[in-house]
């Protein structure tokens, strides 16, 4: 989802955090990530 904005080296480190984050704290994330780029448009 949000992997496009993580260099090709951290791309373990980001998985491993992305999936230490609870299921809500993911959520809240990619609506804030939608958020952003809505109103880049």
């Amino acid at each position: 989802m949000l992997a496009w904005a993580v260099e090709f080296d951290h791309i373990p480190i980001a998985v491993r955090n992305w999936l230490a984050l609870r299921q809500e704290e993911r959520w809240w994330l990619f609506g804030h990530d939608c958020q952003h780029h809505r109103r880049r448009q």
